[in-house]
């Protein structure tokens, strides 16, 4: 009676070809579906990133506008709004620092920001402000206020992963601090 269960337990020592086909199918299933979710998640970040990316770069491009000519002494717009001219007020530097002359008058130095294809440029470096930049129609990236202390500018940027193009549009008002 040993003999017969001892043998026929070594008959069902291993898997039978339906069972292990049926292992593999779930296992199958089960890394496609972990892969998918790899894959998913790296669609997510490749969209969040290139979308991040744009928005950054037209804030900060904004914000650097702002601080460069926040203190400028004199603004002109071009005609076609995609330019502009700005010259800083005269200063002296003493003792105790930097300072204005009193009456203000312009340091002379012509300074520009401009669209050049699809790059803003500023004179005051070669390296471009923003690139990517896109425009439509007659759309102005400069307006100078009525007022002449406040100038609205207006960036759009985009930038392509590949599959996606992400598009990003700033706006914003510099207050002119010392045009007079």
């Amino acid at each position: 009676m040993t003999k017969q269960l001892l043998s026929h337990w070594r008959s069902r020592c291993g898997f039978t070809l339906i069972e292990t086909m049926t292992a593999m199918t779930v296992f199958t299933m089960l890394a496609f579906g972990g892969l998918s979710l790899v894959v998913a998640a790296v669609n997510t970040y490749s969209r969040d990133f290139g979308r991040a990316v744009v928005e950054t770069d037209t804030a900060q491009a904004i914000r650097r506008i702002d601080e460069g000519l926040r203190e400028a002494y004199s603004v002109q717009v071009d005609a076609d709004g995609m330019g502009l001219t700005f010259y800083y007020p005269q200063t002296y530097v003493d003792a105790t620092g930097k300072h204005y002359t009193a009456p203000l008058v312009s340091d002379g130095i012509a300074r520009r920001l401009y669209k050049s294809g699809n790059r803003l440029i500023w004179s005051l470096n070669s390296r471009p402000l923003l690139t990517n930049m896109q425009t439509s129609g007659g759309a102005r990236i400069f307006t100078l206020q009525p007022s002449g202390h406040a100038l609205l500018v207006s960036l759009s940027a985009s930038t392509s992963t590949g599959r996606e193009t992400f598009a990003s549009t700033k706006t914003g008002v510099i207050q002119l601090r010392n045009v007079q």
